[in-house]
């Protein structure tokens, strides 16, 4: 069958360019060509592949409940963005609670678009960040303490990337020295943010947060895919040759019950009305439902 790129290279004017001086002659003819077809070169790959997509999306009913959680749960958050965030004056803990649900309400998007694709492998990729993201969320939201260190932290690694780069300015090599005299020479790492909390000598890792968790063996027990993934985002030996679809099913179900955790603990940190957070929190446990028959087709 053939592409957009085989009708582009066919129609493109190429001659025999082993000639210098055919080169000068024709070089003008073809990127004239070039101008005038390469726009149509990507408006019909883009059409080509939304049809793509959406045949697979169409035939495939298992796919489409996850589409529809996901479709769901993001009006959900919406809806409590416009009643509870937006030009509402909130604290830094509910900001970052609500940023880093977003994220992964958002990433869910992603395992959609993969699967579409038929790349399996990156659906690791996506569970790694995500089983991350849902440890920051479960320390932070017991820990409203850490909400400015971890704000502060922010802006710290993003002037060291730009020291790293070279493009720093005096007042912002400042401010990491004015970070670092708050919250100690430990704060640059990763998890820095946390420091103080331990006191310990040592940077602070995630094992480090999830051991305060109260929700840890929720965590522990997803941690397994967690290792598997860093495998394929690593860039080991394994990535390269192995073809795993084998593990979807857990990714799909353990992502779903992260993202639930989440978003049932935001309903409750909003102290919504009991109208609100008994339907909210109902209409996403029936959402994840249509989700664990798809994931039971995965399993077949």
């Amino acid at each position: 069958m053939k592409t957009e790129i085989d009708n582009y290279l066919d129609d493109c004017p190429f001659f025999d360019y082993s000639n210098e001086k055919d080169v000068h002659n024709y070089a003008g003819t073809f990127l004239l060509w070039l101008l005038k077809n390469f726009f149509n070169l990507l408006q019909n790959s883009l059409n080509q592949k939304a049809k793509m997509d959406h045949k697979q999306l169409i035939e495939n009913p298992e796919l489409q409940n996850i589409a529809l959680y996901y479709e769901e749960v993001r009006k959900i958050l919406n809806y409590l963005e416009r009643k509870y965030i937006v030009n509402k004056k909130i604290s830094h803990h509910l900001s970052i609670l609500h940023k880093l649900l977003k994220k992964s309400v958002i990433k869910l998007s992603s395992v959609i678009s993969l699967y579409c694709a038929g790349n399996f492998d990156d659906f690791y990729a996506v569970y790694r960040n995500i089983y991350e993201h849902f440890i920051l969320f479960s320390y932070i939201l017991d820990n409203d303490d850490v909400s400015d260190a971890f704000i502060d932290h922010s802006f710290m690694t993003f002037y060291l990337l730009k020291e790293e780069l070279g493009t720093i300015t005096e007042s912002e090599k400042s401010k990491i020295a004015e970070y670092e005299h708050i919250h100690g020479d430990k704060f640059k790492h990763d998890y820095g943010w946390a420091q103080n909390k331990f006191k310990k000598k040592d940077k602070v890792n995630l094992k480090d947060l999830i051991s305060v968790c109260p929700n840890k063996d929720m965590i522990n027990e997803y941690d397994f895919n967690y290792t598997y993934a860093c495998k394929f985002v690593h860039a080991s030996s394994y990535s390269a040759y192995a073809q795993d679809s084998s593990n979807i099913s857990p990714l799909l179900r353990t992502i779903v019950l992260m993202i639930n955790y989440e978003m049932t603990a935001f309903i409750n940190y909003l102290k919504t009305s009991t109208k609100e957070s008994v339907l909210l929190k109902k209409i996403t446990l029936e959402l994840s439902k249509l989700v664990e028959s798809a994931i039971r087709h995965f399993e077949k």
